[in-house]
């Protein structure tokens, strides 16, 4: 683990392994997180029970934190963590990107700004490729979250 500041710690990992467990069986005959889906019969028909509930990979990992109070009011926490599948696909890295914002706005009120942002080369995503409104095929997108949060405190004497 190296810690150049106070503020930024990064740790690289040449060897990591990296396990998906998909507890409902339903999601993982349909493929769900990256896991093989069900089998078909003849007919193009699921065979349900037959998709792969657990998925191991095995590469590299880099996991970068960095935390600073921008301004007196002002904090920011950022977690990046990066990882390399060596046995396919490894130059289509998995990003995982976390980024926390604390606003203390007055005696009273705080807010919390948090974005976080999945790219995972495995996890197929329905899309529309041509633009006309219906999904027509799966592909790697970028998956993001964002939430704001608003605090109220008081406090008794």
């Amino acid at each position: 683990d190296y810690k150049p500041s106070p503020r930024l710690s990064v740790f690289v990992s040449t060897l990591t392994g990296k396990f998906t467990i998909v507890m409902s069986q339903k999601l993982a005959d349909l493929g769900y997180f990256g896991v093989r889906p069900a089998w078909r019969n003849e007919a193009g028909q699921l065979l349900p029970g037959t998709g792969e509930r657990f998925r191991s990979e095995v590469g590299g990992f880099v996991n970068v934190r960095y935390s600073d109070k921008i301004f007196e009011n002002i904090s920011l926490r950022s977690r990046l963590d990066l990882f390399s599948n060596y046995l396919r696909n490894p130059q289509n890295v998995d990003v995982n990107w976390e980024n926390l914002i604390d606003f203390k706005v007055n005696k009273f009120i705080s807010a919390s700004l948090f974005c976080h942002l999945v790219y995972d080369d495995d996890i197929m995503i329905n899309v529309d490729r041509d633009g006309d409104g219906k999904i027509d095929g799966k592909g790697p997108r970028l998956q993001v979250k964002e939430t704001l949060g608003i605090g109220f405190s008081y406090k008794f004497e």
